[in-house]
Order: C-alpha cells, then sequence, then structure tokens
C-alpha cells in the first residue's frame, strides 16, 4: 500500500476495490492509507471549487468590461507616451486597453499594443490549445465508439501521447 500510495500507481477506488479481494485483510491495514487518499481528493475539490469561483468572477468581470466597451464611449486622456514616456504628439495611436503612444514611436506595429501584445498572444495560444484538446478528445471517443476492440483504441491513442523516442514498457 506504501508503495502504491508514494507513486500514485493507482486511483484509491481501484485500490480499495483490489484490496478488499483479499479476505484476510483486516481494514486497519488500509485506514490510514483511505484517510490520507480522502484528505487529498478533498483537498483537491476544495481547490477545483476555489478555482471556479474565481474563474466565474474573472468571466463575469470580463463580460461587463466587453459590454461597457461595446456600449459606452471611450475617452481617451493619456498625455504621455507609454513606450517613451514623452508627452504624445499628433499622430497618436490609442488602444481600448488604455495605452496611448506616439505613432512613431510604435513604427509599423499599430494593430496591437505592444504592452499587451505578449498577454493577449498567450491567451490565444491558450484558446488554440484548447481547441486542439477538445478535437482530440472528439477524435478518441468517436475511434471509441466505432471500434470493436476498445482497448487498441486506449492503446494506439497512449501510443501516440507518449514522447519521441520513449521506448515501451510492457
Amino acid at each position: 500500500v506504501a508503495a502504491i500510495e508514494a507513486g500514485k500507481i493507482l486511483p484509491p477506488l481501484v485500490v480499495l476495490q483490489l484490496l478488499a479481494q483479499n479476505k484476510r485483510l483486516k481494514v486497519s491495514t488500509v485506514r490510514g492509507y483511505m484517510s490520507r487518499a480522502l484528505a487529498r481528493e478533498a483537498a483537491d475539490a476544495s481547490r477545483d471549487r476555489d478555482a471556479v469561483t474565481r474563474l466565474a468572477a474573472d468571466t463575469a468581470a470580463y463580460k461587463a468590461e466587453v459590454t461597457r466597451l461595446t456600449t459606452q464611449a471611450h475617452v481617451f486622456q493619456a498625455l504621455r507616451c507609454a513606450a517613451t514616456g514623452q508627452p504624445l504628439e499628433l499622430p497618436a495611436l490609442h488602444f481600448l486597453c488604455g495605452h496611448s503612444f506616439n505613432a512613431r514611436a510604435l513604427g509599423d506595429n499599430d494593430r496591437e499594443c505592444p504592452l499587451c501584445a505578449p498577454e493577449f498572444k498567450r491567451v490565444m495560444d491558450i484558446r488554440r490549445n484548447m481547441a486542439v484538446g477538445a478535437l482530440q478528445q472528439d477524435r478518441f471517443f468517436t475511434e471509441l465508439r466505432e471500434s470493436s476492440d476498445g482497448f487498441s483504441v486506449v492503446n494506439w491513442i497512449g501510443g501516440e501521447l507518449k514522447e519521441p523516442g520513449a521506448q515501451d514498457q510492457s
């Protein structure tokens, strides 16, 4: 039990089912393991609930911001270029994020705020990766439904997920 717990080899329910097959095994043998496993699961669930609450609040704030930006006028009052710190001169470029720049400070990059672009790119990469992951999940379940041998599909998909050059341990 200690080796399984240390390596997190099997989920607690599977461990309990396997140990339950041994009629001579006493409950006291697995009580500590199950208590720790349940405590870990409860902590994970609590963290997940907190994350969901936080993400829901963030989503509501972003939706309110989108509504505000699409329904209300936005007044740009910046006096200094966000890149150079110099006073703004015409032509100046203003972005909805609130940053303003002298046109000569931006050069050819006048389509997006250079200060916010890295964060925007990171968010777009996350969204793209999530879309790809959803497509792969759909592909997996389609293959699983259409196959006569589900285990071979799982084995095949698992083989695709291995890092290049990884050796098969079976």
